[in-house]
């Protein structure tokens, strides 16, 4: 198994990103992120979008129109999607 020296620590590490000693990154790839901040801690979720929010409200509206044109719009969405995923079914088929 290959050993890389860490640079931080002087010890040899069998892992070639990561020290198993110290946790200090030693591959290129592993430090840019490091540097770029790459491991970003999980924050709290974005709130809906516009028209997230909006498809919320037709789907619970009680006014009857908005709930036929929200069952109508998604509808028309899931023929589109499914056309597309039939399309490239066929396409993947076709390739082999």
């Amino acid at each position: 198994m290959k050993q890389v020296k860490c640079p931080h620590c002087h010890k040899w590490s069998s892992d070639p990103d990561v020290c198993d000693q110290c946790g200090a990154p030693i591959s290129r790839e592993k430090r840019e992120e490091v540097r770029r901040g790459g491991n970003k801690k999980v924050g709290a979720p974005e709130p809906p979008g516009k028209l997230q929010q909006f498809f919320i409200y037709a789907q619970q509206s009680k006014n009857p129109f908005v709930k036929i044109a929200y069952y109508l719009v998604m509808s028309i969405w899931g023929v589109y999607v499914g056309m597309v995923v039939i399309l490239m079914y066929i396409a993947a088929a076709a390739s082999g």
